[in-house]
């Protein structure tokens, strides 16, 4: 793995080692949550301090369970037990450029023409577009705005709305 990585590593044989982690709060704050699988595992590989920047420890025993390095041209990401959290996944997208459509942590869909949204929790929804588009509410047949790069709407929990992207009018709506 240290190979793989270019994370240094130790390992802990016993089988008493949770495989809980907690994100580092003094990264994620309020969103410092614990995840895993909540199960004695061994061998235990968890990392060593430098030069990985640590974000998440083992709620047992402290050890660093989850570690991000960058490089020049690459990064590096360990997590010793998944699935990964929302905010650790938002700052891994936010860290590579990625562009992120919605804060909330609903069900996303996208591509160039279509953006679908599947409300994991209800309330105020903002899509933030990569570009400048005609929205239009497939559902609801009208058109949400021309050549906007960000809009809000409402939903409920359970709701699924899609959304056309278009460069230019659709006459149809």
């Amino acid at each position: 793995m240290q190979e793989l990585t270019d994370i240094e590593f130790q390992m802990k044989s016993r089988g008493d080692v949770d495989s809980d982690l907690r994100l580092v709060p003094s990264l994620f704050g309020e969103q410092s949550v614990v995840f895993g699988a909540s199960v004695p595992q061994a061998p235990c590989f968890y990392v060593q301090a430098k030069p990985a920047e640590i974000w998440a420890r083992f709620t047992d025993h402290g050890f660093a369970g989850m570690a991000v390095r960058d490089f020049e041209q690459w990064r590096s990401v360990y997590c010793y037990s998944g699935p990964i959290p929302e905010a650790a996944l938002r700052k891994l997208y936010e860290k590579a450029n990625i562009h992120i459509y919605c804060s909330t942590n609903d069900n996303l869909y996208a591509n160039k023409s279509w953006i679908g949204l599947h409300a994991a929790s209800a309330g105020t929804k903002e899509i933030k577009l990569p570009y400048p588009a005609d929205v239009y509410n497939a559902f609801e047949k009208k058109r949400v705005g021309k050549q906007i790069s960000q809009f809000r709407f409402e939903m409920k929990f359970g709701e699924t709305a899609l959304f056309i992207l278009s460069p230019t009018e659709i006459s149809d709506f």
